[in-house]
């Protein structure tokens, strides 16, 4: 700022009267003579230079300088960046003309006539307790027993009749790693059909009085089809313990040789206990339905001769059956899941500006009383997701500043926004998940970039539901705030006095034969938290240092009191002199002082904050020698 000194006036004011006293010399005196016109004048003499505004903080530092410092409503002083990430970004995808896969043989076989009752009792017994027989049956039945007529039936047992069962895709979304349930976007229809036939002779099933065979058996012998235990169907009366019941008969006859049954069950979902791999998008699940029961034909009465003459089988029987299951759209899986998360590699570019650039200088070490990190991190996957977060600072070089980094682990909760406000003491902030980690130590020697690192890994372990085609992201941002409170800083201004001896120099110059020491004192007012050391430097008017010049300060700038409740506090006034000695006359080119103020203080820095030179005065302390030859 420049200051406007009335020194030369005062100069030219003595010089006039030494003219003055020139012109009241005796007429008769003879002025041709060698005369000396040279006075001393000004011993101890003071002229006031004035006093400057308020010098506010803001023009020692300038926010506008930088464009990551910033002040607050209150006036604190704010070092504050961000910036934004993706981590993943994927759709797992649809899968549509899903199937299961069934295949079975026809099935042959020789039933076997057996003789059903060992005694006249049991077989008496039997007959009266058959439900499929009338009672007119029954009597029938009865007397040809007596007629010498035994009752007997075709019977064949069935079991490990294998339908394969194959459960199996190829594109399945690449982030499934183990399916444990699928339950599909409604019921999928399995329809199981059995096909029965019978090539023996028409008179073989007149010789068997109209043989009817029952594929669904009587007591526990009921027939049924084993399904895989991951099967889960819609409740149905006839399913159970992992078990279709085919109830209702399947007859073949003289006049009918082959018959067709089906029944209609709904399919849920499939649940696999201990979960299924999936490897590179594909899943093979290949089992078998297990078809158990018994063919048997409804109870006869065969002479007891026939048994002597070798009917004791039914050739060529058979048993097909048929499993067919619709198509099916997945709704939702229940699985393992790996999420392909992208490390994050971001920077903040620390630039104060050039105000606060000594801050960056060798040696100088920070100690910021509450820095502050916020990290923002949206997870919208069904994941939870566990991320490594290394901060570290680095200089001008792009090398890692020792001991400035900051190393955390943050857990990002599934289908969440995870807020984490990171301080040096772990403070609570509404809404954040509070986390302590020594930033000042990132910070102590200020960093010219702020690095982010962030590796993340899912929990590939622990099931959760799946909706495909469903979007699956993590992204966020993050802010670096540190407010300008330190428990010690440093601090550089410098005051410019323009045009010390004058506007003109060239007038003191002429005629100004030595000032050989002079003395600025300064009375100041200061709030800036921190005691100011005054020191000059004295140029000529073509800005040139006089380098012949020694200066001696005695004194300093008293520390302010700062801010307290958010109000700048009452100025600390405090007086200090600075005595400027020069030889060969040096000082009469004296154009421009820097008056410079470094120090150290503690506290915050507040935009309100100011110095004020309330008054500034320069000494001549020893007479000056003024020319008037």
């Amino acid at each position: 700022m420049k200051k406007q000194i009335f020194v030369f006036c005062n100069l030219l004011a003595l010089f006039l009267c030494a003219i003055f006293l020139s012109c009241s010399v005796d007429n008769d005196y003879d002025l041709s003579k060698d005369v000396d016109l040279t006075i001393a004048v000004g011993n101890g003499l003071s002229m006031p230079l004035g006093s400057t505004d308020k010098i506010m903080l803001t023009e020692m530092i300038d926010p506008e300088g930088s464009d990551i410092l910033s002040t607050d409503d209150d006036g604190s002083y704010i070092i504050s960046k961000g910036g934004t990430f993706d981590a993943a970004d994927f759709v797992v995808d649809e899968v549509d003309g899903l199937h299961i896969d069934t295949y079975v043989d026809a099935q042959y076989y020789s039933m076997d006539l057996e003789q059903v009752y060992g005694s006249y009792d049991e077989a008496v017994a039997g007959i009266k307790a058959d439900p499929l027989l009338s009672e007119e049956q029954k009597r029938e039945f009865i007397d040809r027993l007596d007629a010498n007529e035994v009752p007997v039936s075709l019977f064949e047992k069935i079991d490990k009749n294998d339908i394969e069962f194959d459960f199996s895709k190829d594109d399945l979304p690449k982030e499934l790693k183990k399916i444990y349930r699928v339950e599909f976007v409604e019921p999928v229809k399995m329809h199981f059909q059995v096909d029965v036939a019978c090539d023996a002779d028409k008179e073989l099933f007149e010789l068997l009085d109209s043989l009817e065979l029952s594929a669904a058996g009587l007591d526990d012998d009921l027939f049924y089809v084993g399904v895989p235990d991951y099967v889960e169907f819609v409740e149905h009366r006839d399913i159970g313990d992992d078990r279709i019941y085919l109830r209702g008969a399947v007859m073949v006859s003289a006049d009918r040789t082959k018959f067709s049954k089906s029944w209609d069950f709904y399919i849920r979902a499939l649940d696999f206990k201990g979960g299924r791999e999936v490897v590179d998008g594909t899943i093979s699940i290949v089992d078998e339905l297990m078809v158990n029961g018994a063919l048997k034909s409804n109870l006869v009465m065969v002479e007891a001769g026939a048994l002597v003459y070798g009917l004791r089988t039914f050739e060529d029987v058979s048993f097909t059956p048929t499993v067919e299951v619709e198509d099916f759209a997945i709704k939702h899986v229940l699985a393992s899941v790996e999420v392909d998360i992208d490390d994050i590699n971001e920077s903040v570019d620390i630039d104060l500006g050039d105000d606060l650039e000594f801050l960056y200088d060798e040696g100088t070490v920070l100690d910021f009383a509450n820095p502050e990190l916020v990290v923002n991190v949206d997870n919208n996957s069904v994941v939870s997701v566990e991320s490594d977060l290394l901060i570290r600072g680095f200089d001008k070089d792009g090398n890692v500043i020792d001991g400035s980094e900051v190393a955390l682990t943050l857990v990002l909760d599934a289908s969440a926004s995870n807020r984490y406000f990171i301080t040096n003491s772990g403070a609570v902030k509404d809404g954040y998940t509070s986390i302590a980690a020594d930033l000042s130590s990132l910070f102590r020697k200020l960093p010219h970039t702020v690095g982010f690192e962030m590796k993340s890994r899912n929990d590939s372990q622990n099931p959760v539901v799946v909706t495909l085609g469903s979007t699956m992201s993590v992204s966020g941002d993050y802010e670096v705030n540190i407010p300008l409170e330190f428990s010690e800083f440093a601090l550089k201004y410098t005051e410019t006095i323009e045009d010390v001896l004058g506007d003109d120099p060239a007038e003191i110059t002429d005629y100004v034969k030595n000032i050989e020491s002079v003395t600025l004192e300064a009375e100041v007012l200061n709030t800036i938290p921190a005691e100011l050391t005054p020191s000059l430097k004295a140029y000529d008017a073509d800005g040139r240092l006089l380098q012949n010049v020694t200066v001696a300060v005695d004194g300093s700038v008293a520390a302010g009191n700062g801010v307290e409740a958010g109000k700048v506090t009452a100025p600390v006034a405090s007086v200090f002199k600075a005595q400027l000695r020069a030889a060969d006359n040096e000082l009469v080119g004296l154009s421009t002082i820097d008056l410079e103020f470094d120090g150290f203080g503690s506290g915050e820095l507040n935009a309100n904050e100011y110095l004020k030179i309330e008054k500034l005065s320069l000494t001549i302390n020893k007479p000056v020698e003024v020319d008037l030859n």
